[in-house]
């Protein structure tokens, strides 16, 4: 099973703006990203519960759909991330997709670094996550590519309900789609 990396709060920032760029191509970067104003703080005790091990896991695949020579386009090599599906996460997603981003370095206190988890789709775009707790958890990853100039696919994301010694399998497709 590939090894899982925890990021901390310090690249939070970095996955908001990994997940900005590919809404880029919708106008997000054409804008000048703006304080995001009152948001929802983070609730130590909401969270908590996510950073305890659990018995969950998480296996999938990100892909979109085929080109017209009938190439599948996967998220081989591209990040995937996953993070707790509370009030404070859901609201960040919200203003990245806004064109929007917030500052959240600092909100996220220092025990709670690791609570944003990152692994790669491999070569054909699978990926997995083992020892999650049980809760709700948004999946992202990025499937594009380019014809002539012009870029397409964009960031796929789903919400991932576990249980108790549950393994889900998720496959990230087009339905999942929230932007380029």
């Amino acid at each position: 099973m590939k090894q899982i990396v925890r990021t901390g709060a310090r690249t939070v920032k970095k996955l908001l703006v990994a997940l900005c760029v590919p809404l880029a191509y919708a106008g997000c970067a054409a804008r000048q990203p703006q304080p995001a104003g009152r948001l929802a703080t983070f609730v130590e005790t909401e969270h908590k519960p996510y950073m305890e091990p659990g018995r969950n896991s998480i296996m999938g695949k990100g892909f979109v759909w085929f080109q017209q020579g009938g190439d599948l386009v996967t998220c081989a090599g591209r990040a995937v991330w996953i993070m707790p599906n509370t009030s404070f996460f859901r609201e960040r997603v919200y203003y990245v997709r806004a064109g929007k981003i917030a500052d959240i370095e600092s909100e996220i206190p220092p025990a709670f670094d690791g609570i944003i988890r990152k692994t790669d789709c491999d070569k054909e775009g699978d990926f997995s996550y083992a020892a999650l707790p049980s809760g709700e958890w948004l999946v992202f990853t990025n499937v594009e590519w380019v014809i002539g100039s012009n870029r397409q696919g964009g960031t796929l994301m789903r919400n991932v309900k576990l249980l108790n010694n549950q393994t889900e399998r998720v496959l990230l497709t087009y339905e999942d789609f929230i932007g380029r």
